[in-house]
């Protein structure tokens, strides 16, 4: 049985997730990807 302390803290951090983006910059423009999107990130 799940408690309600564990429902709690599975609850914050899927909304910390949802806030967070991966941004970059391409030229003059940037952009962001929602952070739970990312599954890899390649450094060249």
């Amino acid at each position: 049985m799940v408690n309600a302390a564990s429902e709690e803290l599975v609850d914050q951090e899927e909304d910390t997730q949802k806030v967070r983006y991966l941004t970059f910059l391409i030229g003059n423009e940037f952009y962001g990807i929602e952070i739970r999107c990312v599954t890899e990130i390649i450094g060249l």
